[in-house]
């Protein structure tokens, strides 16, 4: 015989969710579960240089840039081609003459031309983290050849927040593997245009343009995720932000204004960096969600250790909830 009682764990002691008194040859079944407070959150990193990290700091802000003016220059693209190619090899293999075939072929020729017509800029922004906290390849490329930081954050505790728009805000993992990119957009594309969804008839939902849209949407959502499989070192996780969940705008700049209301962020911001002017919007990063710092193989002498901890108790971070310590890797640039 047995009786069931639910049980935590807290600072070592298992405490049981009731009191239990047993009878004789009674055996007890306890499932336990980690209680909110001992489940250790996912860290995940962001390199950036010094300014970077003060202005984080200082202002409890993080800026997501437009996903088109990215270090990759395919960013977004990449997925779309995929998805163009397995539209026009299905728009190919079509056989013509009966209902079914000239639904499909209408559904397959408007999401190709969406595919082919999409606009080269959306209102789509992004803040990129990595599951690595000390790569090379990231310190030179994104943190000022070394000379910056890695900041560590509980990527949930900034998405749950209420004025962060959850729904609209979406952390996600991105996708390298073109073989798993491929299967996602054969997916979509079949599932709206399969005979159950996509026909001609009085349910305009069911038109084949309706359906071609619905598809381009879907895809839309999934694409900034993806990315060539040569950025897969990274172990890039990512904050996104999308404007609504309506399907991209048809020409978002000059219908900017139009875009903007439809954008729960507000204003976009617009800054400098290297040849391009980046358009950006923040979000709020409240300092709780600051787990680890990470110093960069240059960041400096014991000096700099000492006045980037003297930063964080002036901005009331307590030093004992963070992890600080220097990269292991032994770069002089």
């Amino acid at each position: 015989m047995y009786s069931e009682v639910a049980a935590t764990y807290e600072n070592g002691v298992l405490k049981l969710d009731r009191p239990l008194s047993l009878a004789d040859g009674e055996r007890v079944l306890v499932r336990t579960e980690p209680l909110a407070s001992d489940v250790t959150p996912k860290v995940f990193y962001h390199y950036c240089s010094v300014d970077a990290f003060l202005g984080i700091i200082r202002d409890g802000l993080f800026r997501l840039s437009n996903l088109w003016f990215m270090n990759d220059s395919k960013e977004v693209r990449w997925f779309y081609g995929i998805a163009l190619e397995i539209a026009g090899d299905r728009l190919d293999k079509l056989e013509f003459g009966s209902d079914p075939s000239d639904a499909a072929k209408e559904y397959l020729q408007t999401l190709k031309r969406n595919l082919e017509k999409r606009p080269d800029f959306d209102h789509v922004y992004c803040g990129c983290f990595s599951a690595k906290p000390d790569d090379l390849s990231q310190w030179r490329g994104y943190a000022d050849e070394g000379r910056g930081l890695a900041i560590g954050f509980d990527l949930g505790e900034i998405c749950a927040l209420p004025e962060n728009k959850p729904g609209v805000l979406r952390c996600v993992d991105v996708e390298y593997c073109e073989e798993e990119q491929r299967k996602k957009a054969e997916s979509v594309v079949e599932e709206f245009g399969s005979p159950s969804k996509c026909a001609f008839g009085n349910d305009p939902l069911k038109h084949p343009r309706s359906q071609a849209w619905k598809a381009y949407y879907d895809l839309s959502r999934f694409a900034p995720r993806c990315k060539n499989p040569s950025f897969r070192s990274e172990e890039e996780t990512r904050v996104i932000l999308h404007p609504s969940n309506d399907s991209s705008f048809r020409d978002p700049i000059l219908d900017y204004r139009k875009s903007v209301a439809r954008f729960p962020a507000g204003e976009v911001e617009f800054r400098f960096r290297g040849e391009r002017i980046i358009p950006y919007v923040t979000i709020t990063v409240p300092r709780t969600s600051i787990k680890e710092i990470v110093f960069g193989p240059r960041f400096g002498g014991q000096e700099n250790h000492s006045a980037l901890r003297l930063v964080l108790v002036a901005h009331g971070i307590d030093l004992a909830s963070v992890k600080i310590w220097p990269s292991t890797a032994t770069y002089r640039g």
